[in-house]
């Protein structure tokens, strides 16, 4: 008795496993297939296409020159077809439409014709793919997911630069109605300064998901050519926005259609430029994120009649605390510059015989000037918030004994 069921069991797996010779078809979860086989034509063929699962499961079937479904499994119905004008030479491949995860295993096509009988057996696989892999941070928790996979697929974490950081893995699969599966997995960021990089794999592909480190606008970038003003920032994670704005607010066209660069660290520059047609605004530009915003504001040129002897450029007050000051000379010699309220100001080798002090405000004192000082003295003032860019043009005035002193037009 014992042996029967040996035997009976040795049959049903040999039913069931692959034969080494069977054709190999690999289909995608949801899209159309085709079941190759041919045999040699000879006047009306029978066809008939199995799924071979614990019993021969009939697909389809084809004989007095058309179809006969009125057995089909209701699995396969309205799933099947063959390609009716290829019959006559020789072709019996089977179209399934809308694959699914229960269509994989091994598949039998019976042929017969006047010269006899023909069998070819196919070894259908499913692969649904990683289509989409979604990581995201809740205060220091990393959680990756992908979900509608095909077959079972493995995550794996790493970091860059490479780290010893522990990335123990034990993500939770779940299979769902359509036999899918879903992944998950979380870890808990214990160095903040690193990049967390999610795989998920299977036999046919692999997705990665990269969270980086939230890089803030540090910097907005604001000047003025000719009539064209341009801002900028550059170093900036999530992707930013830019928008304009101008003081009073006013008609004008503020077209904007901002520049973004992504650079070899996967971090965000943008930059947007605008023709200024009204010359009595004042124009601001805003560069924000979902974790921060910063403001440049560039305001109306004005005019100053300095003095030889000495001569104070006035700079646009900003709200303290005081986070940077840069002055410079006809808009890319640095005067000077200083990188905190209570920082010293750092003068250029050049300045030095010229700059006589700076006051709290921003404002610059120089001393001892000659016509090569006359031109454009641009302010850059800043705090956590904002960037003020102010620009004023010098003219000299050689000094008439002690009284000579400084004004506007």
């Amino acid at each position: 008795m014992t042996g029967i069921k040996w035997v009976v069991l040795v049959l049903v797996l040999t039913f069931l496993r692959p034969a080494r010779g069977d054709a190999e078809v690999s289909c995608v979860f949801i899209e159309s297939c085709i079941l190759p086989c041919s045999f040699q034509s000879v006047g009306e063929a029978v066809i008939h296409w199995y799924q071979m699962t614990t019993k021969a499961t009939l697909a389809h079937s084809y004989y007095h020159n058309q179809d006969q479904l009125g057995l089909q499994d209701q699995h396969f119905r309205g799933r099947t077809s063959l390609f009716k004008d290829q019959i006559s030479r020789g072709n019996a491949s089977l179209r399934l439409t809308g694959v699914e995860v229960q269509d994989q295993g091994r598949y039998k096509c019976y042929t017969s014709t006047i010269t006899g009988n023909k069998e070819l057996f196919i070894n259908l696989k499913v692969d649904a793919p990683v289509d989409k892999v979604d990581i995201q941070q809740v205060e220091n928790r990393i959680t990756c997911s992908s979900e509608g996979i095909y077959p079972q697929p493995e995550l794996t974490w790493s970091t860059s630069p490479p780290s010893n950081v522990s990335l123990e893995n034990n993500p939770t699969v779940q299979q769902t109605e359509q036999l899918l599966y879903n992944i998950t997995s979380s870890l808990i960021a214990s160095v903040t300064d690193l990049v967390y990089s999610c795989t998920v794999s299977t036999r046919t592909n692999n997705r990665t998901a990269t969270l980086f480190k939230l890089t803030p606008v540090d910097k907005v970038d604001i000047q003025r050519v000719e009539n064209r003003i341009t801002c900028s920032s550059e170093g900036i994670y999530p992707q930013p926005e830019l928008t304009w704005s101008t003081s009073p607010p006013s008609n004008v066209s503020l077209e904007n259609n901002p520049t973004v660069q992504q650079t070899e660290q996967l971090l965000y520059n943008i930059t947007s430029s605008l023709i200024a047609s009204v010359t009595d605004l004042v124009y601001s530009c805003t560069v924000s994120t979902r974790t921060n915003n910063r403001t440049a504001t560039l305001f109306k040129l004005t005019f100053i009649n300095g003095s030889d002897t000495e001569t104070t450029i006035p700079c646009e007050s900003l709200n303290p605390p005081l986070t940077g000051l840069v002055w410079r000379f006809n808009h890319s010699q640095i005067i000077l510059n200083q990188t905190g309220a209570n920082v010293p100001y750092t003068v250029s080798e050049e300045w030095r015989q010229q700059v006589k002090s700076v006051s709290e405000s921003g404002s610059l004192t120089l001393k001892d000037f000659s016509s090569d000082q006359e031109g454009i003295y641009t302010c850059e003032l800043s705090n956590a918030e904002e960037t003020y860019v102010t620009n004023t043009l010098l003219r000299i005035e050689k000094s008439q004994g002690k009284g000579a002193g400084d004004g506007k037009n």
